[in-house]
């Protein structure tokens, strides 16, 4: 699928919910940043908030920070984003300045590298992984989680991919919560028992 520079309206992305409700996120102007929607958002949310207090979240693909940020507008105790590109990067440093936000951890490197070489964190209790697309990093960032010890006992995570590319397997501990399809996404929550 071919993509197109983002429309202006995309430049500014809003949070939706919790103690930063309303915040604008200036975002970089690049056909490869997608940041999640507000509609697609509001669905994901809608399912982690029954569920989700306190926790400590990785947000492996960072891009715009839109999810990690959302979910500290929430619940999240501490969200650690994972961002390999330069300029979204640099656009998630000067959103988290300017909303002052102080629980979190900023890592400038590619989420499988980091996940294979760095001292173990306490588990996650709820991980994002919307990488970019057509580049078989769900299966392997999966593999890592798990096999590495990166989640806690009943960890939520949630994967965004395209349509057609949703062909991973994720280890049988890992029980389906919610799952949507639109226009050309899937997006699933799953719970680790």
């Amino acid at each position: 699928m071919k993509y197109n520079i983002l429309p202006k309206s995309y430049n500014k992305v809003h949070i939706i919910g919790g103690k930063l409700k309303k915040a604008k996120l200036n975002i970089s102007n690049d056909y490869n940043l997608r940041p999640t929607s507000n509609r697609v958002r509001k669905a994901i949310f809608s399912w982690l908030d029954p569920l989700a207090k306190g926790y400590y979240c990785l947000d492996c693909f960072a891009g715009s920070g839109v999810l990690g940020i959302e979910a500290i507008s929430r619940y999240s105790l501490n969200v650690t984003f994972l961002e390999i590109n330069n300029n979204f990067f640099n656009s998630l440093i000067k959103n988290i300045n300017r909303l002052k936000l102080n629980n979190i951890s900023l890592v400038n490197i590619n989420a499988l590298e980091w996940l294979n070489n760095i001292n173990k964190p306490k588990p996650f209790d709820l991980v994002f992984i919307d990488p970019p697309f057509f580049r078989g990093m769900i299966a392997k960032t999966i593999n890592l989680l798990e096999s590495l010890n990166y989640l806690s006992h009943k960890s939520i995570i949630y994967i965004e991919s395209e349509i057609g590319q949703s062909n991973y397997k994720v280890p049988k501990s890992w029980l389906i919560y919610k799952a949507k399809d639109s226009n050309n996404l899937s997006y699933k929550l799953y719970i680790r028992s």
